[in-house]
């Protein structure tokens, strides 16, 4: 049986079942992304909106996100960032500007 839960964890789930091979709350959680994303891209071509370039991901050592709600804060993860036009690294999971 999967072990599934929406995300953030708020005490009700230890880090010890995240070793679990049942565990499938994290692709339940990236699948759940790309839904959303799909959905919005087809209300914003319905609607005519212009499209947003999709940023390329990178790595930048010692930069962490300052949102306290941020996955990256929440959960043992790698943080990515990406580079604006204007130069400034935001975060590429909820796009606040990195430290």
């Amino acid at each position: 049986m999967a072990v599934l839960h929406p995300l953030p964890r708020v005490n009700e789930i230890t880090r010890e079942v995240d070793a679990d091979p049942r565990a499938a709350y994290f692709r339940q959680v990236e699948n759940g992304k790309f839904v959303r994303m799909a959905l919005i891209l087809s209300l914003m071509r319905w609607k005519g909106e212009q499209m947003v370039e999709r940023h390329e991901k990178g790595e930048v050592e010692g930069m962490r996100c300052p949102n306290p709600k941020c996955i990256t804060n929440n959960e043992p993860m790698e943080r990515y960032f990406y580079t604006a036009d204007n130069g400034i690294h935001r975060c590429y999971y909820c796009d606040t500007k990195a430290e």
